[in-house]
């Protein structure tokens, strides 16, 4: 269910919504914390199966629709959406940068994250591994990291490649955060009948954070890192708070976890989306054909249609994922049906 509402509040995050700086501030953090949660200990002795999981859920899907993308770059260049038109050297040069997760096509633009969680799951296992998941241990090299991060960003700020690097340092931070979040899980310090009091504060404090402190995952914050580090775990912790008291056969929590399981669908095509309602308002404003190539959103109208933009972002993926499950299913009852009658 909080992958879910993620990548929700990620796709609203990329409209120009007001509400960008809160989202912002706890949204990705989310992804990498759940991902820690999930992390299963016996992995520490199976690193094989892990890595080839992550390979598969992450490496693998960056690398096909980045290479699909690249294909299909000249027939959207040729129909208004991209400026220019890809020689065969760039495909060349975007298809090598895909085998590395070191660059994603424009309308995949969301894609950057999967490199920074394949990264932060591989480092994440090693220290999991050396540490042997104790959890003073694990709060150690958590401290550790947040303060490398600290000091790399502050020493290097205008030093891409430093900054990348401290970015992965980070992300493994809130991994570890989320395995950390599951060992303490049963210590009770809130009384069960404050939790969602609790969680409402959460969410506040990560608020009140975000108008100070603004940007995103990679922004180098040099001194404040630590403070934004505690408003997206503030943030997470919140959300997940407000999950729990969801009741799960509700529509909303189906729902949620259906955007959950579709996380993939919306990520690839959310961007393309978009372009749909830019192109509609084109039309119904009279604007420049040239604007279809403003990204994500128009700039100028962008900022009063966000919630529009958000739901087609959402809701077109989900549609194209529910035919996918229809015709997979469809097709798995005829082959079924055809192995009964032989």
């Amino acid at each position: 269910m909080a992958k879910g509402i993620a990548i929700i509040l990620m796709v609203t995050a990329h409209t120009m919504t007001p509400l960008g700086a809160f989202i912002y501030a706890f949204h990705i953090p989310l992804f990498f914390l759940t991902a820690g949660y999930c992390f299963k200990t016996k992995y520490c002795n199976d690193r094989k199966t892990f890595i080839r999981h992550r390979i598969k859920g992450l490496w693998w899907p960056f690398l096909k629709w980045n290479l699909i993308f690249i294909i299909l770059h000249n027939v959207l260049f040729s129909i208004g959406i991209y400026e220019s038109a890809y020689t065969a050297k760039d495909m060349a040069t975007q298809a090598l940068k895909s085998v590395f997760m070191t660059g994603a096509e424009q309308m995949l633009g969301g894609y950057w994250f999967l490199g920074g969680l394949f990264l932060a799951s591989i480092l994440s296992l090693i220290i999991l591994t050396v540490t042997r998941c104790r959890a003073k241990l694990l709060v150690g090299c958590l401290i550790v990291l947040i303060v490398a991060c600290m000091t790399l960003n502050t020493l290097f700020p205008e030093t891409k490649a430093i900054n990348d690097g401290s970015s992965i340092l980070f992300f493994t931070a809130f991994f570890l955060s989320g395995f950390l979040l599951k060992t303490f899980r049963d210590i009770d310090i809130i009384p069960t009948s404050r939790h969602l009091h609790f969680g409402i504060l959460m969410l506040i404090a990560t608020w009140l954070i975000s108008t100070w402190i603004s940007g995103d995952m990679r922004t180098p914050y040099g001194w404040q890192l630590p403070i934004r580090y505690i408003g997206a775990i503030a943030g997470c912790i919140g959300l997940l708070i407000l999950c729990k008291h969801l009741p799960p056969a509700s529509r909303l929590a189906r729902f949620f976890k259906f955007c959950g399981e579709s996380t993939m669908t919306i990520l690839t095509w959310h961007f393309l989306c978009f372009k749909g309602i830019t192109y509609v308002l084109i039309q119904i404003h009279d604007l420049p054909a040239d604007k279809l190539q403003e990204f994500p959103t128009l700039r100028e109208l962008g900022p009063h249609y966000w919630l529009l933009y958000t739901i087609a972002g959402i809701a077109i993926p989900l549609l194209l994922q529910l035919s996918y499950n229809t015709i997979k299913n469809k097709v798995k009852q005829l082959k079924s049906s055809e192995s009964i009658a032989t």
